[in-house]
């Protein structure tokens, strides 16, 4: 701080001045100006303590320089304490960007260490599906060398077609995740699953996705050894349990003696036992063949409205015990479908059967079935507890049981469900549950449509194979109904009822398992007639032509169809199946 001194300096005293203040030269300038404004003075008289008895004067002006140059002197030592300052952070800086980087740059080759050693194969795809990166095991699982490029790389995953599979299930809908399991060059089998990155939020951010590729030979070997070891020891079971079913039949029978009512109930109880343990063996046998891909699915032309509804009488008593009313609401004008009846009567009683058990007594089960250019869904609705989210997800895992109150005695294996799903896949279809606690549930499933001239060729082939071993023959009739009048919707409310009765009166006046009735064509119905000796043949077209008459004279003042047929005969008409239907359109003729 700059004092009066310092602005004396070598001065010499001048003399005594009449100066209204005065001053010691140890003052700072800065309280001296103060004094001056205070007292309205110019100059100031700077005592020198007296040693030669006169005083030095500084003016106004003077003791501003001496601030002024206080002032710039600390500015100065201001700007050196900045560049001290910003030298200094710089210098911080510098060493925290270097710390920064060299962490990031650690962190960075730990994770590259980390992703180059697993062994899982990594895939980074960018959102036009193109390859950013990959790891060494990657290449390796897919057949590559260390040294393959990302260009051999993504014609490798090309000969799997997973990027088409990628691409195509983005185009169908917003797929975030999916899985491709595949087998390489050597014959292992890999597992390709890819997820859409998303960031913390798991919002998917597309900017791309993730491919992890795992080896799971050995894990499948390892299933399919449990696969087969449960089948095995299913087989081994089943023959005792039907020799004690037999037994406890013949025992109640009265084979073996009279017996007493304490004894029958006795084994009435373990026959139920034998029963329920046979069924358990059945489900263990049907998980352990779809699991192994053994399951055989017979398929043929289907009546799912008829399969339905006989399927549905069978548990009637069942439902009525409970008080429970049971009941199908199905449209007999549904198409058939293309499946193994056996499987999908499997799958109906599973459900059904369910159905029964979680609902309370004095409840409502509804079968339905529709259809539409996509196939046929049949949905078991129950008015029941319902099934929690949770449970939903996990519902059709093996021996997952339904977390719903059920009675004595409604233990299962937790495999019905499954067994299902499992079916349903066979057929190329899906299973689903829509539910809600406390407002019951519906189990639905859906069978992809086929068409009818795919459904008709296939089941011909199939019958041709079996009889050409067996020397039977089968006949093929159409049923076709013309009008000139096409655009009448009259025209379509009288065929239709008529090809409806037709096809269900069908079940009836074909006889066996082998005989098949199918729509066609909107006015044209085709029917199969297997083991065709002439009798069978003339006995359906007899009752063909009685419903057609029928229906045609109780609808009296419509508009008028022509009903035609026409017949063909295998092997007679034509030594293959596929011809017979271009036969039977050439020996179309009126019906009457």
């Amino acid at each position: 701080m700059v004092r009066i001194a310092d602005l004396i300096g070598s001065r010499q005293p001048e003399g005594n001045c009449d100066c209204k203040l005065t001053v010691s030269a140890d003052e700072t300038a800065r309280d001296v100006l103060l004094k001056m404004q205070e007292q309205d003075c110019d100059f100031i008289a700077v005592d020198d303590a007296g040693q030669t008895g006169k005083q030095i004067i500084l003016s106004k002006d003077e003791v501003l320089q001496g601030l002024l140059a206080e002032l710039n002197g600390t500015q100065d030592k201001l700007k050196e304490l900045y560049t001290l300052i910003d030298n200094s952070l710089e210098e911080r800086l510098d060493s925290l960007r270097e710390n920064v980087v060299s962490n990031a740059e650690k962190e960075i080759n730990k994770l590259k260490l980390a992703v180059d050693n697993m062994s899982e194969g990594l895939i980074i795809l960018d959102p036009a599906g193109d390859i950013e990166n990959a790891n060494p095991a990657a290449k390796k699982l897919l057949g590559l060398d260390d040294t393959a490029d990302l260009e051999a790389l993504a014609a490798a995953i090309d000969d799997f077609g997973f990027r088409r599979m990628l691409n195509k299930e983005n185009e169908d809908a917003k797929v975030n995740r999916g899985e491709l399991v595949i087998k390489n060059t050597t014959g292992r089998i890999l597992c390709m699953q890819w997820t859409e990155m998303a960031d913390e939020s798991d919002y998917f951010t597309g900017q791309g996705c993730v491919v992890t590729i795992r080896d799971i030979t050995e894990e499948v070997a390892a299933e399919k050894t449990k696969t087969e070891f449960v089948s095995a020891i299913s087989h081994e079971l089943r023959t005792p349990i039907t020799s004690m079913q037999n037994a406890v039949s013949n025992m109640l029978a009265g084979v073996t003696g009279k017996v007493s009512k304490k004894m029958a109930a006795y084994l009435y109880a373990m026959k139920d036992d034998c029963h329920r343990y046979a069924d358990l063996i059945n489900d263990m046998l049907d998980v352990a063949s779809i699991e192994a891909g053994d399951m055989t699915i017979l398929r043929r032309a289907v009546n799912i409205s008829n399969l339905i509804d006989n399927k549905v009488s069978k548990f009637t008593d069942k439902a009525t015990a409970k008080n429970i009313d049971l009941s199908c609401n199905v449209d007999h004008r549904i198409r058939s479908i293309y499946a193994d009846p056996q499987r999908i009567t499997q799958i109906l009683g599973n459900l059904i059967t369910n159905a029964i058990k979680f609902t309370p007594e004095s409840g409502k089960i509804t079968v339905t079935v529709n259809e539409n250019d996509q196939g046929t869904t049949v949905a078991v609705e129950d008015n029941g507890i319902g099934i929690s989210p949770e449970m939903q997800q996990d519902i059709f895992s093996k021996f997952n049981q339904i977390d719903r109150q059920a009675g004595a005695g409604y233990n299962g294996s937790g495999l019905g469900l499954t067994i299902c799903k499992g079916i349903i896949a066979l057929h190329g279809g899906r299973i689903w549950v829509e539910s809600e606690p406390g407002s019951g549930s519906k189990f639905c499933f859906s069978i992809p449509a086929t068409d009818p001239a795919v459904i008709l060729n296939k089941y011909l082939d199939d019958l041709q194979r079996r009889y050409d071993k067996t020397g039977n023959k089968l006949a093929l009739i159409i049923a076709r109904f013309e009008t000139a009048d096409v655009e009448n919707t009259q025209v379509a409310d009288l065929i239709g009822p008529l090809t409806e009765e037709l096809l269900t009166a069908s079940d009836h006046f074909m006889g066996t398992s082998d005989d098949l009735a199918i729509q066609t064509k909107d006015f044209e119905l085709t029917f199969i007639i297997a083991n065709a000796e002439k009798t069978r043949i003339q006995a359906v077209l007899k009752k063909i032509n009685e419903i057609v008459k029928n229906r045609i004279r109780n609808n009296c003042g419509q508009p008028l169809i022509s009903p035609m047929s026409g017949v063909a005969l295998y092997p007679g008409d034509s030594c293959n199946v596929r011809d017979l239907e271009k036969v039977a359109r050439g020996n179309i003729e009126a019906m009457f």
